[in-house]
């Protein structure tokens, strides 16, 4: 069974808060605020992944994404839960995981389950870290990101270069000729004659493909989200220094007119005294006539 290809399965047992009992669709209709079961949770995360509510979209807002969650997990796996649950309940299970706790609540599922499980919460986790508002817990997830992709890379070359297992090899025909994967056939005289053929990939190079696949995708809109996020940082920057050269140009066009006018001030101060000097002046000349000719 390939890992992506695991259906959640409704085993009997107990998660963190209470025992699962039956299957989704065998459940009956619950009340908002039931405790949730281990199956739930492993859907909830699953779902959260494919629809994605952590990253910001653009015309889109934070509830109408985790409604959409809700939603699916209703068509999908019977589960009576609302939006607001669904992202109360993620946000417990991500803490949960920081805490190393994410297997100690689903003890009585299989192991392939809880390991499927582990990497869909390690991944929820590197989702939140990548849209937080600490630069530092961006800037690692980025980092991991990167580590990831090129690990990707290389566990997606060496499954390539890799030989096939043997026991993939096995038809009908000689067992030792198709282990060894070489073919008998005839040739036009009658004789015959062994030529290697290519064997067919098995299984588990088909379920590496897969979980590559998966990585390269996620990996990918990690990138994106990041990328996206430090444009909109850039651009709130640039739009900072535009706002304070505006600012700063205004209080020198302000300053100007200030010294300006103050400039204006003392000019005119100056001419209004030499106007009065000039008045003064020609009162007194008039007035030097008359008193002589007395």
């Amino acid at each position: 069974m390939s890992y992506l290809g695991l259906v959640l399965n409704t085993c009997s047992g107990s998660g963190s808060d209470v025992a699962d009992s039956e299957p989704a669709a065998l459940e009956p209709e619950r009340k908002r605020g039931k405790a949730w079961l281990a199956w739930e949770d492993r859907a909830l995360a699953k779902q959260v992944l494919a629809d994605d509510p952590i990253l910001n979209r653009p015309g889109g807002k934070k509830e109408d994404c985790w409604r959409e969650v809700a939603l699916n997990l209703s068509r999908k796996m019977n589960m009576n839960r609302s939006g607001s649950s669904c992202k109360n309940r993620m946000d417990l299970l991500v803490e949960l995981h920081r805490k190393a706790d994410t297997r100690s609540k689903q003890k009585t599922c299989s192991v392939e389950e809880v390991d499927l499980h582990v990497r869909n919460m390690t991944d929820i986790c590197m989702l939140f870290d990548s849209v937080s508002t600490n630069t530092e817990i961006r800037q690692k997830a980025k980092d991991k990101l990167t580590a990831r992709k090129e690990k990707a890379t290389q566990l997606r070359i060496a499954s390539m270069s890799s030989q096939v297992r043997k026991r993939d090899l096995m038809e009908a025909g000689d067992p030792v000729e198709v282990l060894s994967g070489i073919e008998t056939v005839e040739t036009a005289n009658g004789e015959p004659c062994r030529k290697r053929v290519r064997a067919p990939k098995n299984q588990f190079a088909n379920e590496v493909e897969g979980v590559l696949a998966g990585l390269k995708e996620k990996s990918e809109a990690f990138r994106n989200a990041i990328l996206e996020r430090e444009r909109r940082d850039r651009e709130r920057e640039e739009r900072e220094k535009e706002r304070e050269e505006r600012e700063k140009q205004r209080a020198e066009i302000e300053k100007r007119n200030a010294d300006g006018q103050k400039e204006l001030n003392t000019k005119l101060d100056v001419l209004i005294n030499t106007m009065n000097i000039f008045v003064q002046h020609s009162l007194r000349n008039a007035k030097e006539p008359d008193q002589s000719s007395i």
